[in-house]
């Protein structure tokens, strides 16, 4: 659709979904009807706000179910497993390409030009890192905010990479 503000309220209404309390039809809606994978590809969307949402929604995915003890474990392509609850590996594996695909992008989108989607791509990565569920990350280039982000908590751990990235 043209509009992009029909483009962000779709995002946010799944977000909101997301955020809401653990419901395994949901989950298994998400799954299998490639919600996420369809949306990835807003990434690369021209409008800010829209691109912005993208990356809050992939947080909520990332942490969803909140609180949840479920975990799963998921398999690459080349035989990597990833363990994590909910929709936390099949997040990064399957809806994005894979780990060192989705680093490469979520890091591309942390030059964006504007600050609100380098705000939300700083938040993604510090809650993927902070909850470990990945299998790759150790091995590939973290940005100084990251670094940051990772090494600090509470209100430091979002302020001092965002003050690094001049938002």
């Amino acid at each position: 659709d043209p509009r992009w503000e029909l483009r962000e309220s779709i995002l946010e209404f799944l977000r909101a979904l997301l955020d809401g309390p653990s419901v395994p039809e949901l989950e298994a809606l998400v799954r299998c009807e490639g919600i996420l994978s369809a949306v990835w590809e807003l990434r690369s969307d021209e409008e800010a706000y829209v691109r912005a949402s993208l990356l809050e929604l992939l947080t909520a995915a990332v942490t969803y179910p909140r609180g949840g003890s479920d975990t799963t474990t998921t398999s690459t392509s080349s035989g990597t497993a990833v363990s994590g609850g909910g929709l936390r590996a099949y997040t990064l594996l399957h809806v994005c390409g894979g780990e060192a695909q989705f680093f490469q992008e979520v890091y591309q989108l942390l030059d964006d030009t504007e600050a609100i989607v380098r705000r939300s791509a700083l938040r993604l990565l510090t809650k993927v890192l902070e909850l470990d569920i990945t299998t790759e990350h150790a091995c590939l280039p973290v940005s100084a905010a990251v670094k940051a982000g990772a090494e600090l908590s509470g209100t430091a751990a979002v302020a001092a990479p965002l003050m690094l990235l001049g938002v």
